[in-house]
């Protein structure tokens, strides 16, 4: 019930407590495959608060699936994204909604073969149109892990 109050009065505040506070403080909800209304409700938060441009709309296929990715993350792996996606391993005061510029997602390609790339200046996610989630996820990954080090700005 608070987290559903977090997620409709201060979107941003409800994506920030659920990264530090991944389970809401209660058990574990974690797994791949099983619905959680946590999930459900931190996919839409996302939509809201991840802006779509060149080529994606906010009910664009690879967008939902970067959402839907993002949500099954642990809560180190997000600031993997994080740090990947704006040069900086934590959000500021009031989470994403309360990023400028926000984190802007665009499209790259059509391959599954081609990575995701980040523009930390601008906060430009450039993704490709990935088949499914889970070559979505793997081609995340890659990019994130074989990216650190090579950007702080914290």
């Amino acid at each position: 019930m608070l987290l559903s109050c977090l997620f409709r009065t201060w979107p941003g505040v409800g994506v920030l407590f659920l990264i530090f506070f991944p389970n809401g403080g209660l058990t574990p909800t974690y797994g791949r495959g099983r619905f959680s209304p946590r999930l459900a409700a931190e996919e839409a938060a996302l939509r809201t608060l991840l802006v779509p441009k060149h080529g994606y709309t906010r009910d664009s296929a690879p967008l939902l699936l970067l959402c839907k990715a993002l949500a099954r993350m642990a809560p180190e792996a997000r600031r993997a994204f994080l740090r990947f996606a704006t040069g900086c391993p934590h959000l500021p005061p009031g989470g994403l909604a309360s990023m400028h510029p926000p984190i802007t997602v665009m499209r790259r390609s059509e391959s599954d073969a081609d990575l995701t790339t980040a523009s930390t200046c601008f906060r430009y996610v450039k993704l490709p149109a990935y088949s499914s989630l889970e070559v979505l996820e793997a081609r995340l990954q890659y990019s994130v892990a074989n990216s650190e080090g090579l950007i702080d700005m914290s």
